[in-house]
C-alpha cells in the first residue's frame, strides 16, 4: 500500500510535489509550534490544521493514493481556520511582527 501511495504522489505534476513537500507540509504543521509556546487560541488553530491533514489519511488509504476526494476535509476545517486566523489578524491577537507581515 505505500508504494501505491507514493507512487500517486509521484504521478501529479513535479510542481504540486514540490509545493506539498517544502510549502504545503511545513505550513500546516507550523500552528503546532505556536501551540507549543502556549499562545492564545493556536491550540483550537494547530488542531484545524492538522486535522485537515489527518481527516485526509483514511481517504488516502482507501483511495491507496491521492484523489479529490481529499479536498472535502481541508474545505471542512480550513475554513473556520482562516476566519479565525483572520480574526486573530486582525484584532492584533497575534504577535506584532506577524500582523504586519500578514495585513
Amino acid at each position: 500500500m505505500n508504494s501505491e501511495i507514493w507512487a500517486s504522489f509521484r504521478r501529479m505534476p513535479g510542481w504540486v510535489q514540490l509545493w506539498v513537500a517544502l510549502v504545503l507540509m511545513p505550513v500546516n504543521l507550523m500552528p503546532l509550534v505556536f501551540w507549543a509556546n502556549g499562545a492564545p487560541f493556536w491550540g483550537l488553530f494547530a488542531l484545524l490544521a492538522v486535522g485537515g491533514m489527518a481527516l485526509n489519511l483514511p481517504i488516502l488509504l482507501v483511495e491507496r493514493g491521492f484523489s479529490k476526494a481529499m479536498a472535502f476535509p481541508h474545505i471542512l476545517l480550513w475554513t473556520p481556520l482562516v476566519i479565525g486566523l483572520g480574526q486573530s489578524v486582525h484584532k492584533a491577537e497575534v504577535a506584532p511582527a506577524m500582523c504586519r507581515t500578514l495585513r
